[in-house]
């Protein structure tokens, strides 16, 4: 593990802000294999989320001609060498209209762990809506703190699985790179952390759903999830019977973590077609 003290040194001489949750990445090893795993050409117009002062920028800039940074800390903002013409974004990432930005686009960057999901679903957008709430993007690579990073590319019956997991994957392909451990990082959080890739769906099943079945998808969805350690009888019980599951074959005794999106989508046909 490349920790650079130079990078421990900028760190500490900034006044890192707990609310924000500013950890700064200063494993220079690490911080190169984010930006390696960004698989897209020179000219695309890359979006960092939450630079902090600097690190994984002053590589990107290496590489990429075109560099958009969004930081709601703009003391952090104001310590990046902005000599290359970066597009420098003093705005809060939750709030920020991302379609605003040129495209094609591709996102890369060390979210912070206490709204990392916030901003990811910002990009997808709900379950009950086929399309991406920012259109064009190519690819994302992003740190999340590893138990998201888990549940973001988690399967069915997994223990990490959950209706995070088949809302982010009905619309992207997702792919778990590698852990980082709290060592990489300056001040060192608690937990470790995660890195992805997140790719959107060139046709995903969602758009063969009518608006009516979208819904129920989403209602279905979060009322099994929110019961999960219930059966699907149970947890399900104000939607469907024990005839309905077997109609579906789907099994009753299964929890909302057994079934995958498609057999959620089974379901959801089911329902609308009753109503």
């Amino acid at each position: 593990m490349t920790i650079s003290p130079l990078l421990i040194q900028r760190a500490k001489a900034f006044r890192t802000k707990k609310n924000l949750g500013q950890n700064f990445l200063v494993n220079q090893d690490i911080l190169h294999i984010i930006k390696n795993s960004l698989n897209v050409p020179i000219e695309t117009n890359i979006l960092e989320i939450g630079p902090g002062i600097g690190f994984l920028t002053e590589i990107l800039l290496k590489d990429f001609k075109s560099l958009n940074v969004i930081d709601l800390d703009k003391y952090a903002l104001e310590s990046l060498d902005n000599s290359h013409q970066i597009n420098i974004i003093h705005a809060d990432a939750l709030h920020f209209d991302f379609n605003a930005l040129a495209k094609p686009l591709a996102v890369i960057g060390n979210l912070p762990f206490n709204v990392g999901t916030l901003i990811l679903m910002k990009f997808l957008g709900e379950i009950d809506d086929p399309a991406w709430k920012v259109d064009n993007v190519t690819e994302m690579v992003l740190m999340f703190q590893l138990e998201v990073a888990q549940r973001l590319t988690a399967t069915a019956s997994s223990k990490a699985y959950n209706a995070l997991s088949i809302a982010a994957q009905a619309k992207a392909d997702i792919e778990f790179l590698f852990e980082v451990s709290a060592q990489a990082f300056w001040p060192q959080p608690k937990v470790k952390a995660g890195v992805i890739r997140v790719k959107p769906k060139i046709n995903n099943i969602l758009q063969t759903l009518s608006g009516t079945e979208l819904k129920n998808l989403k209602r279905i969805i979060k009322v099994a999830f929110s019961t999960r350690r219930k059966n699907l009888k149970n947890s399900l019980a104000s939607l469907f019977t024990v005839q309905d599951f077997e109609n579906c074959q789907i099994l009753h005794t299964d929890r909302a973590e057994n079934l995958n999106l498609s057999h959620y989508i089974q379901l959801t046909k089911y329902l609308s077609s009753k109503n």
